[in-house]
């Protein structure tokens, strides 16, 4: 019969070269776990599309027959190259084995025992002569051995088919574009075998069917790489949902990522597959972090600041069941609530060096000049020592006070009442010993504050403009646009020291630590007020402080 290439050995030139060139790529990245059965699947079917090529393009010789018979050498490795495949990525590689290769091994020995002495008893088929409308140019017809194969082969395809559906449609959605290549590359062979054994068409397109499966598997796998690290690492994605998971093959690229994880970096749900690289190309301070995680096969961690939140990101390289390095899990926690606590611990410990210096110090003084004036007392009778003493515990009692006042830093001021400005001046004035000192009050303001704390505020102010000037003292207390002032005429307070004296680093004239402006700070953090210091107009001190809510406008004193 005459040579005859039309499109269906147009297809089976296309598959032979396209499964070989497939085959040497898959085989080259044999250390990727199921890429051997994919280069044995690709090479199996390459053979058996030339195979066919060469009996389409021999119609009618003897060297079709041969070339029908040579097939099944090559289907039966492509059938149980798909079933082990399947095997290898639905959790079921512990079934690998020399006993499981041998009972597979079975069915292909049996089936070219059988094709091959076929003329011997003809169950296999029976060539009932030549025909000029089949694709060897021969009338075959098939017979109870050949369906006895057909039927191992699809129960092998099946249980492969089912295992792998059953996979893929657990998957995350993340992975659409591979599964719908994994999915689509089992549909081929299925239709072609089924339209060929029915005669519902003169040429087996089987084969081509298989190049596709091999090619989709192919690009699903080790392209798209949907099951590299999956199995191993998506249990880890599920015990620790709350946390950001993200998986990373061993050349970078991302091959999971949970919805914390996304919603954190600001991804789309199609990350898989890209370069971690580029996934952080708009956050290259946390790409500098942790590509060094990367590149070590032992378990490391980082940290790193995210948005005014802190994360930890742990490491931890995985391995497939031969114990092969393929990537990486990194596990993404927000310790922000941690890190708080840390620092509030950090801050109370510096509080209580903070007081274990003015207990030491300061309550030195006055219990020393009580002691002092308590000895003289006993020898003169002098009620001036007496006065000395009462005056050395009222500065203890003040002194404790103030302690307490401290022990309540960086508590935040809730509940505020309105509090008129001029009135808790006067009411914190006639609390202090002034010394002949002199209030000015110049307006006033409905301020929301706590009254208590506003009032140590004041008093503490008072006290230090009395107590650090010889001569009488004005103090004087004023509103201003966006809160109020207190200002005296004394000596004032030098510009290199204003900062130190508010953290109870300066010392006194009397060798204490300042305390009393460590309070007046700290009320005012407490309220949300700024607070600076500065010279008023008649050369003395002002404490100046500003974003002060107000109840009012201001109005003036009667």
């Amino acid at each position: 019969m005459a040579v005859r290439f039309g499109p269906y050995e147009v297809l089976l030139v296309v598959a032979a070269i396209a499964t070989a060139v497939v085959a040497v790529y898959a085989w080259r990245r044999r250390d990727k776990p199921g890429a051997p059965f994919l280069a044995l699947i690709l090479a199996s079917n390459s053979a058996w599309a030339v195979v066919s090529l060469v009996g389409s393009l021999a119609r009618g010789e003897a060297l079709a027959l041969l070339s029908a018979k040579l097939v099944y050498l090559f289907v039966p490795v492509t059938v149980t190259g798909v079933f082990l495949f399947a095997l290898t990525y639905t959790g079921r590689e512990h079934w690998l084995g020399p006993r499981l290769y041998a009972a597979l091994a079975v069915e292909p020995i049996l089936l070219n025992v059988a094709v091959w002495t076929n003329d011997v008893h003809g169950a296999f088929w029976t060539v009932d002569g030549v025909s000029e409308s089949s694709r060897l140019g021969w009338d075959i017809t098939y017979d109870v051995l050949f369906h006895a194969h057909i039927g191992y082969s699809y129960l092998l395809m099946a249980a492969a088919t089912v295992w792998l559906v059953q996979f893929a449609l657990g998957a995350d959605r993340l992975y659409q574009r591979q599964i719908l290549g994994l999915l689509a590359s089992l549909v081929p062979p299925w239709i072609a075998n089924v339209l060929f054994v029915v005669s519902a068409v003169a040429v087996d397109p089987t084969p081509i069917a298989f190049a596709l499966t091999g090619l989709g598997l192919t690009w699903s796998i080790l392209r798209a790489r949907l099951l590299d690290i999956t199995p191993i690492a998506r249990a880890a994605v599920i015990q620790t949902i709350a946390d950001g998971v993200i998986v990373v093959d061993d050349t970078g690229r991302v091959v999971d990522a949970n919805a914390t994880a996304r919603e954190l970096f600001d991804w789309p749900e199609q990350i898989v597959g890209a370069s971690l690289e580029s996934a952080l190309s708009d956050e290259p301070a946390v790409a500098a972090r942790i590509e060094p995680l990367l590149h070590d096969s032992e378990e490391r961690s980082t940290e790193l600041e995210i948005e005014h939140r802190f994360y930890t990101i742990d490491a931890s390289p995985l391995e497939d069941v031969r114990g092969e390095f393929i990537g990486h899990a990194l596990l993404v926690h927000d310790v922000t609530d941690r890190k708080d606590r840390e620092l509030e611990l950090k801050r109370r410990n510096e509080q209580l060096d903070r007081f274990a210096g003015v207990v030491s110090h300061d309550l030195r003084n006055p219990l020393h000049v009580a002691s002092s004036a308590l000895h003289l007392a006993k020898e003169t009778g002098s009620e001036a020592h007496f006065h000395r003493v009462e005056r050395a515990h009222r500065r203890m009692e003040q002194l404790i006070q103030d302690l307490l006042m401290l022990a309540r830093e960086g508590e935040e001021i809730a509940d505020r009442e309105s509090v008129s400005l001029a009135e808790i001046a006067r009411t914190s004035w006639d609390t202090v010993s002034t010394n002949g000192a002199t209030l000015e009050i110049d307006g006033d303001r409905t301020l929301l504050a706590d009254p208590n704390r506003l009032q140590q505020l004041l008093e503490n102010l008072y006290r230090n403009s009395v107590e650090h000037t010889e001569s009488d003292v004005t103090v004087r207390i004023a509103a201003t646009d966006d809160g109020f002032l207190v200002a005296d005429d004394g000596p004032g307070i030098p510009r290199s020291v204003r900062e130190s004296v508010l953290e109870g680093d300066y010392s006194t004239e009397d060798g204490g630590l300042g305390i009393g402006l460590m309070v007046v700070d700290h009320v005012a953090s407490a309220h949300g007020w700024e607070l600076t210091i500065g010279d008023s107009t008649e050369g003395g001190a002002c404490f100046r402080f500003s974003n002060v809510e107000t109840a009012d406008t201001e109005r003036s004193v009667n």
